[in-house]
Order: structure tokens, then C-alpha cells, then sequence
């Protein structure tokens, strides 16, 4: 909101009006700064309207339409994100039809179009703004190859709570020209991204003035393409450390060798057709695949340019996709082994990711979870992990049993690390030896080389028993023959 003084009562009261239709919501409104009393007037309505669940976020200075939203996402809690403009020149239910298309796993961004063939499109704009939209478009495909999109500048878009924050942290264009800057990140990033037609109402009195703010916006862009190229090559040296890291890292290695090891020990070879990795990361679990003996393997994952790191030698070549857990593109019963290597415990429904798992999997095939284990241990580590939650193995039974699957066994792992995480959580010597909780694993090479050391006597050990405490937690069901 930006001096919206005039209106923003009435967009608090048609979002209430429709909140009955717009499901488990929270609406932020952003002020930016406004010299008026626009955000007092939205504090008061919201007041009246308690249907609506709403706050004010007040900005002690404008920063520009960009630099709003960028404040707004930071205070978002939701799993989707998306932004409106103040007037509501597109009604709640495109709101809902952009956060319905986010929740269905199908793109980690939407972006709106008034240009779709089946958008619905009421008033006109101003001669001007016609112009300089089109001037502005032309420049976009010319500088930027940003052709494909239709329209950039629609005032709705929608993201994955992890892309939203991705993409606008940092945010270095502050004003209109933002969202150029944001879809920029999101291909760099790898991240799915789809247009969407939209119903659109022109309001006359937009606080957009086409010919500065246009100037304003060609100016961003034309320094945009420099920083495209700063964020590509950040992005290729950074891949390759990440790949390495995932190959030779004792925390990797426990994970992808005690998953290998529960699928050699509870698939036959005669049912090792298709597995899949439902991320694959830079693709060392799909490797191991091959190692196994899988005749074919597919690895999802949710960045296009780890992915260039996976597939293995041309000998034994796999399918990779840019998709996740959460919605697997392939038919029912596929797969004779599913794994989920450490993501669960940072998804929003865990109960629907492994029903996911579960429906891809052939009867009689697998599918293998490993998560961070032992709910007693939460700390902040976790949180800077994502994570929402830790698991016991009566979790993991439950959890297994809820997606149709039988126990084959659950077991945590990690068992000789929790003498040592217990110290660094309850004595002082957390604060003698870390500066942040996530540099816990981080380690130098010799250290590493005996650490997989430990690694590799548990996992021996885990073919014999099952561990009942331990840092991480292994999790093998079996969908049940027909």
C-alpha cells in the first residue's frame, strides 16, 4: 500500500467478504511508507471486520513496490505466498486460483497474464500505459530473453513459501521493475514457473506513472543483465562444490549408504526395474541406483542446475525432472523402490508426501525415508535446516501405516553422534565451539575421513539390529501385494 488512503477500506472489506472462499488465510497489508492515513484506515477496518484474519505492516520509509513485498514475505507464515495490488484490479477468486495452482505441487511460481487468450479483461488503460507496456516488453526479449512470459508486470504472482523467500531476499531492483529481477532469479534458480490467465479490472487512478516509471524501469533492466551473469556464474561455482560435497560429506554418505543398504536388503534383484530419488540433488542417490542394479532411474529434484550433475555415466543413463515429492509425474504403481532421503521432515504435509510415495510404488516394491530422528533433540539447528518437525520411530510406523504401506523396519541411526549432540545442546560448549548451529556437520577433511569411519561400522551394524535412539531415523515400507 502507498497512499491508498481512498480505497484500502474497501479492499479490506471485499477480501472479507471473500474470505469464506479463500480457505486458511493471512492477509498482510504491507504500508510503504504512505504520508497519509492509509495504514491507520486499514488497521480500523480490519478492526470492524474480524472475519478477515489481517495485519498491518508498516514501513518507516517508502522503499518501492519491490522493496514492499520483499518486507511482506519476510513476515509471511503461510506455505504459499502471492501479492496483490491495493486496488484489487484482479478479484479474490484469481487469488485463490494462483494459490490453488501453487498448492497442487504444479509450479514453484505463477505469474499472472492480461495477455493470455483466456484472460477476462475490463477497462482500458491509458494510451500511455499501452505504449510504454509494449516498449517495455520488446526491451525485456531484447535484453533479457524474457519473451516467453507475456506479461511480467501483472500485479498477482504466487510462490512456494521456500521460493518466495529465495527469490526476494536480497532484492536488489526496489521499485517497479522487480518483477523482472525476481523471474530472472527463479530461471537461474532452475525453479518452476508457469503463466496463468487472469480477470482483470483497469483502475483509473494507479499509482504507476508510465512515462517516469518507465524510464525508471528500462534504466533496471538494462543493469539487470549484468547481474544475470554475476548470479549464473554464482550459481555454476557453487554446483560443483555442492556435488562434490554430496559425494564425499560423512552426513551425505550416512544417509545415501543406509538407504542403499535397506534397498539391497529388501528388494530382490529379479524387482530392481525402476527407482526413483525424489531428490536427487546433484544426483548421488541416483547413482547409487545404478550401483544396485536398477534397469532404470529417475531423479527429481527442484533446481535444473543441480540436476546437470546427476545421471551417472552414459552406461547407465537416468531420466531427471524438475519436480518434487509432492506431486510425482508419473502414473500409479510404477516404481519398485521410492526414496526420500532427508526431506520429509521439512515438508508442510509429511502425511501427503509419503501417500505420494506410496501411490508411484508397485505392489510389492519399497519406498525408504530417511529424517532427523529423536523428537527430544529439537533445537535450533532444525530451524535453520527448515525442518518442522523430528521423528521417533513410532512416528515413522504411524506415518508409513497412514500411506497403505507395511513396516519392514524403522530404525534410527546416528546412534554414536548423540552423546556429543547432547553436549553441544545442554552445556555451554555450544558457544565455545559453534558461531551458528548449521556449521555443526561442517568439518574439515581429516575429520571427515574418520567420521565416515563411524559411519561405515553403524551402517554394518544396522544389517544386524535395529538402532532404538540415534540422530537420524530410516523408515522402509512395503506396498502390499494385490
Amino acid at each position: 500500500m502507498y497512499n491508498e488512503a481512498a480505497r484500502i477500506a474497501a479492499t479490506v472489506h471485499t477480501l472479507a467478504d471473500a474470505a469464506d472462499t479463500l480457505g486458511d488465510l493471512e492477509v498482510l497489508f504491507v504500508d510503504d511508507g504512505s504520508d497519509d492515513a492509509t495504514a491507520a484506515l486499514a488497521e480500523d477496518a480490519l478492526i470492524v471486520r474480524p472475519d478477515l484474519r489481517g495485519r498491518v505492516v508498516r514501513l518507516a520509509q517508502n522503499r518501492g513496490k519491490g522493496g514492499a513485498i520483499a518486507a511482506g514475505v519476510t513476515h509471511a507464515g503461510g506455505r504459499a505466498v502471492a501479492f496483490a495490488d491495493a486496488d484489487l484490479s484482479t478479484p479474490p477468486s484469481a487469488i485463490a486460483a494462483c494459490f490453488e495452482a501453487i498448492e497442487s505441487g504444479a509450479a514453484d511460481v505463477v505469474v499472472t497474464s492480461r495477455h493470455a487468450p483466456e484472460s477476462t479483461i475490463t477497462g482500458a488503460a491509458p494510451a500511455t500505459r499501452k505504449l510504454s507496456t509494449t516498449v517495455f516488453r520488446r526491451l525485456l526479449g531484447w535484453r533479457l530473453g524474457l519473451d516467453r512470459y507475456t506479461d511480467t508486470q501483472c500485479g498477482l504472482k504466487g510462490f512456494t513459501r521456500e521460493a518466495a523467500r529465495s527469490l526476494f531476499t536480497d532484492l536488489t531492483v526496489q521499485r517497479f521493475a522487480f518483477d523482472v529481477e525476481v523471474l530472472l532469479r527463479a530461471e537461474v534458480a532452475g525453479l518452476r514457473v508457469i503463466e496463468m490467465p487472469i480477470e482483470w479490472h483497469h483502475v483509473d487512478d494507479s499509482t504507476v506513472r508510465p512515462i517516469r516509471d518507465g524510464a525508471r524501469m528500462a534504466v533496471d533492466v538494462l543493469r539487470l543483465r549484468g547481474r544475470v551473469r554475476r548470479w549464473q556464474a554464482q550459481a555454476d561455482s557453487g554446483l560443483p562444490v555442492l556435488a562434490l560435497l554430496e559425494r564425499r560429506h560423512w552426513w551425505y554418505v550416512s544417509h545415501r549408504e543406509t538407504a542403499s543398504d535397506a534397498i539391497a536388503n529388501g528388494l530382490p534383484p529379479s524387482r530392481r526395474h525402476l527407482a526413483i530419488d525424489t531428490a536427487a540433488g546433484t544426483g548421488t542417490v541416483v547413482d547409487r541406483f545404478a550401483e544396485l542394479g536398477f534397469d532404470h532411474r529417475l531423479g527429481l529434484g527442484t533446481s535444473a542446475g543441480t540436476l546437470r550433475f546427476a545421471g551417472g555415466p552414459a552406461a547407465h543413463p537416468a531420466l531427471l525432472s524438475v519436480a518434487s515429492g509432492r506431486a510425482i509425474p508419473l502414473a500409479d504403481s510404477m516404481a519398485d523402490a521410492v526414496t526420500a532421503i532427508d526431506t520429509i521432515a521439512v515438508a508442510d504435509d509429511d502425511v501427503a508426501v509419503v501417500v505420494e510415495l506410496a501411490r508411484v510404488t508397485r505392489p510389492g516394491g519399497i519406498v525408504v525415508i530417511t529424517g532427523p530422528g529423536m523428537r527430544s533433540m529439537w533445537s535450533d539447528y532444525d530451524a535453520a535446516l527448515g525442518h518442522r518437525r523430528r521423528y521417533d520411530r513410532s512416528d515413522l510406523e504411524a506415518l508409513l501405516g497412514s500411506a497403505g504401506l507395511e513396516v519392514v523396519r524403522v530404525s534410527h541411526f546416528h546412534a554414536w553422534l548423540t552423546p556429543l549432540t547432547l553436549l553441544l545442546q545442554r552445556t555451554p560448549l555450544r558457544r565455545v565451539l559453534l558461531q551458528k548451529p548449521e556449521q555443526a556437520t561442517f568439518v574439515d577433511a581429516r575429520l571427515n575421513r574418520v567420521l565416515r569411519a563411524f559411519v561405515a561400522a553403524e551402517t554394518l551394524l544396522l544389517r544386524w539390529i535395529d538402532l532404538p535412539f540415534g540422530q537420524a531415523v530410516i523408515a522402509v515400507g512395503r506396498r502390499p501385494d494385490v
